[in-house]
C-alpha cells in the first residue's frame, strides 16, 4: 500500500483558503499570525482539523500538547482562530488548555454521557482512526482482534471506568490460549486509550497498560528443512512450466528465500540497492 507523504506550508487559515485546500497528499499548514495554529489535512479522506499545538512550561519541566479545536467547516475559520487566541492566553498564565477543556467536559455531561460503553468507542476508533491512517494489513489485524478478543471483553465497561482490574482479567483469559495474542490484544488497547486521552474520552495520563506485565513469550525458530525447501523449488518449476500463475511471482518467491527479504521490500526493491557496498540492502 503506497503511504502519502505529508507537505508542510505557512498561510494564513482564513475560511476561504479552508474551502479551497484541496490536495493528493497530506498537509500541515501553519498559520503565519497564530503561533502553533495549523490545518492538518488528510490527501486521503480530505479531511480537515484545526489544532494549537503550544508547550507548558511548570517549574523545571516542559510539556507539548496538540490541542484539537476542532474540524472545518463545524467549526469556522474565525472560531477557530479565536479559540487558539484564547488558549495561548490560558498558557501565558501557567493553564493548561488542554486539561482546563476536559474539566469544562466533565462538568457539562450527564451521567449518561458519562458512561459510554468501551465498545461504542473502540468502533469510533476502528473507523476513524484505524482504517483511515493505518496500513490496510494493521488496520485488518486491528479490527480482527478488537472484535474477536477486546470487544467480547471490555465492550459493556464505561470508557472512563476502564481500570488495571479489568484489563488483567481481559489480558489472563486470552493468554489462557495464546500468551502472544494476548500481548498482541494489550498492546491494542494501549494504543486505543492514548487515543481516548487525545479525543477527550479519558483523562489524560491514565492509560492503565503501563501497569500491566506482559507474558514472556518465546520466539519463533522454525526453518525449513532441506527435504522442505525441495519440494518448494519443484513446486515452482511445476508452476513456471504449467504457467499457471505470473511466472514473476515464482522469482520474486526465490529471491526472497535465497536473501531473506521481506515480501514488501521485495516489491519495493531498486537496482541501486542491488551490489556490494554498504548501501546494498542485497
Amino acid at each position: 500500500m503506497q503511504q502519502i507523504s505529508c507537505q508542510y506550508l505557512k498561510q494564513k487559515l482564513t475560511g476561504d483558503y479552508l474551502g479551497r485546500v484541496k490536495a493528493d497528499t497530506d498537509l500541515q499548514v501553519s498559520d503565519t499570525e497564530v503561533p502553533g495554529y495549523h490545518l492538518r489535512y488528510s490527501g486521503k479522506t480530505g479531511r480537515k482539523v484545526l489544532y494549537l499545538n503550544y508547550t507548558l512550561r511548570l517549574e523545571d519541566m516542559r510539556k507539548e500538547r496538540n490541542l484539537k479545536l476542532g474540524v472545518f467547516p463545524e467549526i469556522s475559520a474565525a472560531e477557530g482562530r479565536a479559540e487558539a487566541i484564547k488558549c495561548r492566553g490560558q498558557v501565558l498564565g501557567g493553564i493548561d488548555p488542554m486539561l482546563e477543556r476536559q474539566e469544562r467536559l466533565r462538568q457539562a455531561m450527564g451521567e449518561q454521557d458519562k458512561r459510554i460503553p468501551f465498545k461504542v468507542i473502540m468502533e469510533r476508533y476502528l473507523e476513524e482512526h484505524s482504517k483511515v491512517f493505518k496500513k490496510a494489513e494493521t488496520s485488518r489485524k486491528e479490527f480482527q482482534m478488537a472484535r474477536k478478543h477486546i470487544i467480547p471483553a471490555l465492550g459493556n465497561i464505561p470508557i472512563n471506568e476502564l481500570n488495571v482490574r479489568h484489563l488483567e482479567k481481559m489480558h489472563q483469559t486470552i493468554g489462557e490460549k495464546t500468551k502472544t495474542q494476548a500481548n498482541h490484544c494489550l498492546l491494542l488497547v494501549s494504543y486505543f486509550l492514548n487515543w481516548c486521552e487525545k479525543q477527550e474520552y479519558r483523562n489524560i495520563n491514565t492509560n492503565p497498560v503501563r501497569l500491566i506485565r506482559k507474558f514472556k513469550t518465546k520466539g519463533r525458530d522454525r526453518v525449513l528443512s532441506d527435504e522442505e525447501y525441495q519440494r518448494v523449488f519443484e513446486a515452482m518449476e511445476l508452476g513456471r512450466r504449467t504457467n499457471l500463475i505470473n511466472p514473476v511471482g515464482f522469482d520474486i518467491l526465490a529471491f526472497i528465500i535465497f536473501t531473506g527479504c521481506r515480501s514488501a521490500e521485495a516489491k519495493r526493491l531498486t537496482w541501486d540497492e542491488v551490489g556490494i557496498g554498504h548501501k546494498a540492502r542485497c
